[in-house]
């Protein structure tokens, strides 16, 4: 699967094994957990799983982790 030690410590080290802090509201969404906040921007941004349309409350989620 790799090719060389730097290479599975590499993925190792990648978000793929990183700790998913980041959810998708799971009542007004999906509950998909994410590693980064971007992702979580981007997930919503996309519209895959409707959160988009309670657009202010998602707008007050998003104030909430900045405060």
């Amino acid at each position: 699967m790799y090719d060389s030690f730097h290479a599975v410590r590499q993925h190792a080290r990648s978000g793929t094994h990183a700790v998913k802090v980041f959810r998708c509201s799971a009542k007004f969404g999906c509950g998909a957990r994410f590693v980064k906040l971007s992702a979580v921007c981007q997930h919503v941004e996309s519209g895959k799983c409707g959160i988009r349309t309670f657009r202010g409350k998602v707008d007050n989620l998003l104030a909430d982790l900045l405060d």
